[in-house]
């Protein structure tokens, strides 16, 4: 596992799901990116940046306008604010000509990061702590598997974007009937304690449910999804420079 040391005011955000069907969270999105240029030091998006990505391809052939203008804004950002990117459970084949086109830097699933004061903070995107969904994990490995990847990204698009919509409307519908992600296993923690003794706090999104966890040793931030155009939902997580942990959620009273 990776250890970055951070520095100044550091961002995470996770669950933004951009796509063509949301304007005005895609909106929200590149205005929050916009608003924290000129004091963040560093930005981390640990995962689903996208709402679904079937491939690096996208972006050199004829690429819907939405896309453009993410691609723009997101390089725009990283530009000028070291960007890194943890991939989430649908945008997983963001790959190495995203990273050369955008700037943003790809990071493995799991990062350590070490404040100016010597806290130990355990970031990742979340799905893989979820051990009490076995089903989920089961599909995790299947769709992380290198050698199942290349053969669907050696499909045509129209034909990955087919299998893509099947797989998100199994989704929706999942969420229709009450099925949500589960929340991350106790064992999940101990076992990031076990393996890293210095970590103080974890902070993953993935399951959308914002909240603060106390697990003994560790406190646990949990990051919402974003979405603005059916609700008024997002929100951000700060580290600041003295290491202070700071959010910044919008989520409806009906959530909280």
């Amino acid at each position: 596992m990776i250890k970055l040391n951070i520095s100044g005011s550091t961002f995470l955000v996770s669950d933004i799901h951009l796509g063509p069907d949301i304007p005005q969270t895609n909106s929200h999105f590149y205005d929050f990116l916009f608003s924290i240029q000129s004091e963040a030091n560093a930005l981390f998006i640990i995962g689903d940046l996208f709402e679904v990505w079937i491939g690096d391809d996208l972006l050199y052939k004829n690429p819907p306008a939405w896309l453009k203008g993410a691609i723009e804004k997101l390089t725009n950002f990283a530009s000028a604010v070291p960007t890194y990117f943890i991939h989430g459970n649908r945008d997983f084949l963001i790959g190495k000509k995203f990273s050369k086109t955008t700037g943003i830097k790809l990071l493995p699933e799991e990062v350590i990061i070490k404040t100016q004061n010597e806290k130990y903070i355990h970031i990742s995107h979340g799905d893989q702590l979820c051990l009490d969904d076995p089903g989920y994990i089961k599909i995790r490995k299947l769709f992380r598997n290198k050698l199942l990847q290349r053969i669907f990204l050696s499909l045509s698009i129209n034909r990955r974007t087919s299998i893509a919509n099947k797989i998100r409307g199994k989704s929706k519908l999942n969420k229709k009937s009450g099925h949500f992600y589960l929340d991350i296993a106790q064992r999940a923690v101990d076992k990031i304690f076990f393996k890293n003794p210095n970590v103080s706090t974890i902070i993953h999104g993935h399951t959308h449910r914002p909240a603060i966890h106390e697990h003994g040793f560790i406190t646990r931030y949990v990051l919402p999804d974003w979405d603005y155009d059916h609700d008024s939902r997002g929100g951000y997580l700060v580290i600041t420079s003295d290491g202070q942990i700071i959010t910044k959620y919008s989520i409806p009273k009906e959530q909280q």
